[in-house]
């Protein structure tokens, strides 16, 4: 079923994805908190199980961006923290002790050289698989900066609606998608302003003994604010905050 705003002719699944890039595509600022479990994920020497990260995003175009990965490590509360400002971009990760990279808590600035490419490099390295982010993730920066729009490849291919609500909200569109037999993915979006609000990614493995039948990467987007005035000096360089 395709859902649609009150008054207004009903749209199928590809007109409310537009819609989505559209809002993303055009607002003048967002922010939100991302709530992200991956289920049956390899966590190191956790091996199988649950975990989860929480990601702060800020954003004011055209691309002064915050963005704050949540998580925990052997009992540790640990963060990875991207400022972008007016073209200047720094990046701290910690690493979990678990990695064996030998760059744990350091702190990089991006060539103002090169900086067409800083922040995506930057962007990059905060949610490379191999920090537990899973490559299988929808971050709302791929919807806001152009230049990281093509990280958001594949997520919206041959969707169609399949409820115009959910119980608990009519202002929720769901939206699903099983382009092979190894892979569902399904999205949840706000009727009003086409935010998103859920993802959930189902994908099917080898049925081993030790490994979990299913991979389920799942993540919801709270708190979710476009243009409402952000202050810039969240986006500045701010270690002793850090």
């Amino acid at each position: 079923m395709s859902g649609s705003f009150d008054g207004m002719p009903a749209m199928d699944a590809q007109e409310w994805i537009e819609k989505l890039m559209d809002t993303y595509a055009r607002c003048s600022t967002y922010q939100d908190v991302e709530r992200l479990t991956m289920s049956g994920e390899w966590s190191g020497s956790y091996g199988y199980g649950e975990r989860e990260l929480i990601f702060k995003t800020r954003f004011v175009r055209p691309k002064n961006l915050y963005l704050e990965a949540l998580f925990e490590s052997r009992g540790s509360e640990m963060s990875s923290i991207l400022w972008s400002k007016d073209g200047d971009v720094f990046s701290l990760e910690s690493n979990s002790p678990e990695s064996n990279e030998p760059d744990l808590g350091s702190w990089y600035q991006d060539s103002s050289f090169n900086r067409s490419d800083s922040l995506s490099e930057a962007f990059n390295r905060l949610t490379r698989p191999g920090r537990g982010r899973g490559r299988y993730v929808l971050y709302p920066p791929t919807l806001l900066i152009p230049e990281l729009k093509c990280q958001a490849y594949g997520f919206f291919d041959n969707l169609f609606c399949i409820d115009e609500s959910e119980p608990e909200s009519h202002d929720t569109i769901h939206l699903r998608s099983s382009t092979t037999p190894q892979m569902e993915i399904q999205l949840w979006l706000r009727k009003s302003d086409c935010a998103l609000l859920k993802l959930r990614i189902e994908r099917v493995v080898q049925k081993y003994p030790s490994v979990p039948p299913s991979l389920i990467t799942e993540c919801v987007y709270e708190k979710v604010i476009f243009d409402q005035q952000i202050p810039e000096e969240i986006f500045a360089f701010q270690p002793k905050t850090a």
